[in-house]
C-alpha cells in the first residue's frame, strides 16, 4: 500500500495555546466549573469574614491562574520546537517527521499509546509528556485518513 504524504504543517503559538486550554479543560473541566459555582455562591451570600473572601478570590482566581500558566507555558523556550514546520509520511508500519533543519524521527505505530482528537487535530501520545500533532486538513483525502485511523486504532488496542 503506498505511504500517505501529508501536507506541512505548522502549529501556530495561539493555536497551540488553545490546544492546550481544551486539553486542560477535558481533564479538569469539571473541577474549574465547581470553583465557579462555588465562587459565585460564596460571593451572593458573602457577609465579610475574611476566609469567605479568599475563598471567593481563589475560586475565582484559580481558572484565571491556570489559564496564565497555560499561556506561560506556550511561549516558553523550551517550546520553540513545537513551531517548526513538520512534514509526515504514514505508512503501515510507522511516522516519519521531518523538519526543514534535518530533524528526522520514525515513530512505529506500536508505539502510540492513544489518540485524541482535538480541535481538528490528531494527538498521537508517545508517552506522558511527548505527542505528535498531526491536522485533519493536512491530510490529502479523506480515504487516507481512514488508513491512518486504522492503522493507530490497530495499534492502540494491541
Amino acid at each position: 500500500m503506498d505511504p500517505i504524504t501529508l501536507d506541512p504543517i505548522r502549529l501556530t503559538q495561539p493555536a497551540y495555546f488553545r490546544l492546550l486550554v481544551k486539553l486542560q479543560l477535558r481533564k479538569s473541566g469539571w473541577m474549574y466549573l465547581l470553583l465557579l459555582v462555588m465562587g459565585g455562591l460564596l460571593l451572593s451570600l458573602y457577609d465579610g469574614e475574611p476566609f469567605h473572601l479568599f475563598l471567593i478570590c481563589f475560586s475565582f482566581g484559580w481558572p484565571v491562574l491556570m489559564a496564565i500558566w497555560l499561556y506561560a507555558w506556550s511561549r516558553r523556550k523550551d517550546n520553540q520546537r513545537v513551531y517548526e514546520e513538520r512534514r509526515f509520511v504514514l505508512d503501515e508500519e510507522k511516522l516519519i517527521g521531518t523538519t526543514p533543519g534535518g530533524g528526522r524521527s520514525e515513530i512505529p505505530w506500536s508505539y502510540v499509546q492513544r489518540m485524541v482528537e482535538v480541535d481538528g487535530r490528531y494527538l498521537l501520545y508517545i508517552s506522558a509528556g511527548q505527542m505528535v500533532i498531526l491536522d485533519k486538513a493536512a491530510f490529502p483525502d479523506s480515504a487516507g485518513e481512514q488508513r491512518f485511523l486504522g492503522w493507530v486504532r490497530k495499534a492502540v488496542k494491541k
